[in-house]
């Protein structure tokens, strides 16, 4: 018998003996534990991938959060925003954040540091800042009275943020001044940083708001030495421009506010008006003298030609109503001295204007124009009062100005948001 016949006939007595489902259930058996291994494994797979995703989710999440949430934190809180500059003959800078935080306060000069020395106003309010210092130059005697000038410089790159702030601390310092009963002329400007300055500023160690300040006034005057001027104080280059009679409304180098011109400007203003009014109360006190004479005069030289030339009376009267006339007008005569006093208080009887009066809140509130929305003449305590309320944006400013005087009784400022 062949091989081959042979491995035949083995082959179908060997499947004789195996059962007809023997091969579907080995093969059922077989496709049962290796769907069972693949899916094992694809659980174990699947859940090695989602820790990992989980983990990277979370991870993804807090650098979102903190981009979110973190870096306009830090940039509100932690970036500088507003520099102001606050210039006597001490000049002191602060710095604050987009929430009018302090985050540093620096002197300019060693008067400034005789200012902040003790003082920690780091994390503070604006205005308790402000306050503070003020009130510091006040006891060190730097801020005495009405003479001493105060230069306020707002520096920031938004012109709305930076006329804002500019507002609060006007306010502030004034608030800060009638605490410590002391009066000082106030001017004030807005600027934004520029190279020249900050150089001119580190080398004469001023602000560089006062920097801005002496460039422009020394290339408006070439007379001026603005190193000179670096080292004045505000109130002494006041009266410098004052006394040479320099117009400088005309300074307008910088897009930001010129109210610092214009404020010296009104105060040139005010000083000629003042001198005006002076010469008209002068000039009425010698008409009243004159007036007086001429009606003394008659009623002593009418009995005159009854009497005989022996009689001296009326000369005597003659000379004394001669001596009246303004040639010599500190004669102590009655007749003289009762005009001299009713003209001041006629002046005074009569007050300010409401124009005036406009005219003295805009100029405290460092400001050329505004929306008025109410000028009012009322009296208060037997005291005549003009209120007065006006609108520059979204700052609302609110005056009460004595209508005799024309003295600030009160001032306040508010962000309308």
């Amino acid at each position: 018998m062949k091989r081959e016949e042979i491995e035949k006939k083995l082959d179908t007595a060997v499947s004789g003996m195996i059962p007809e489902d023997m091969f579907k259930r080995i093969s059922e058996n077989i496709v049962s534990v290796d769907a069972e291994r693949i899916e094992k494994g694809m659980k174990k797979k699947f859940n090695i991938f989602g820790k990992g995703f989980v983990g990277v989710a979370a991870a993804a999440c807090v650098l979102f959060a903190v981009g979110v949430v973190g870096v306009p934190y830090y940039g509100n809180n932690y970036v500088p925003d507003s520099h102001v500059d606050i210039d006597v003959n001490p000049g002191v800078e602060i710095v604050t954040n987009k929430k009018n935080k302090v985050l540093e306060v620096q002197s300019t000069n060693q008067d400034g540091a005789a200012v902040i020395d003790g003082m920690n106003l780091k994390n503070t309010e604006l205005k308790v800042a402000v306050n503070a210092l003020i009130g510091s130059m006040v006891q060190k005697g730097y801020i005495q009275n009405e003479n001493t000038g105060i230069l306020v410089t707002v520096r920031n790159d938004n012109e709305d943020k930076a006329n804002k702030v500019k507002a609060e601390v006007l306010n502030d310092i004034n608030i800060a001044l009638s605490t410590n009963s002391v009066q000082a002329t106030v001017i004030n400007q807005t600027v934004k940083s520029t190279v020249d300055a900050k150089k001119f500023a580190a080398e004469n160690n001023i602000s560089i708001g006062k920097a801005v300040f002496v460039l422009n006034l020394a290339a408006k005057d070439s007379s001026l030495d603005a190193k000179e001027l670096a080292k004045m104080k505000v109130s002494e280059i006041a009266s410098l421009v004052v006394q040479k009679g320099i117009d400088i409304r005309d300074i307008v180098d910088y897009d930001s506010d010129d109210s610092i011109w214009e404020n010296i400007a009104d105060a040139i203003e005010d000083i000629d008006e003042d001198a005006r009014e002076k010469g008209i109360a002068t000039s009425a006190a010698v008409e009243n003298n004159t007036a007086a004479a001429t009606t003394a005069q008659p009623a002593a030289t009418q009995p005159a030609p009854a009497q005989p030339a022996e009689t001296q009376p009326a000369p005597a009267a003659t000379t004394a109503a001669q001596t009246e006339v303004p040639t010599q007008p500190a004669a102590p005569t009655q007749a003289a001295t009762q005009p001299q006093t009713a003209a001041p208080t006629q002046a005074a009887a009569s007050g300010i204007s409401a124009d005036r009066a406009k005219q003295i809140a805009l100029s405290h509130a460092g400001i050329s124009g505004a929306s008025f929305t109410k000028v009012e003449l009322d009296t208060d305590d037997g005291v005549r009062v003009y209120e007065i309320e006006f609108k520059v944006g979204n700052v609302e400013y609110d005056y009460d100005i004595d209508a005799t005087s024309g003295a600030i009784l009160s001032s306040s400022s508010e962000i309308d948001d």
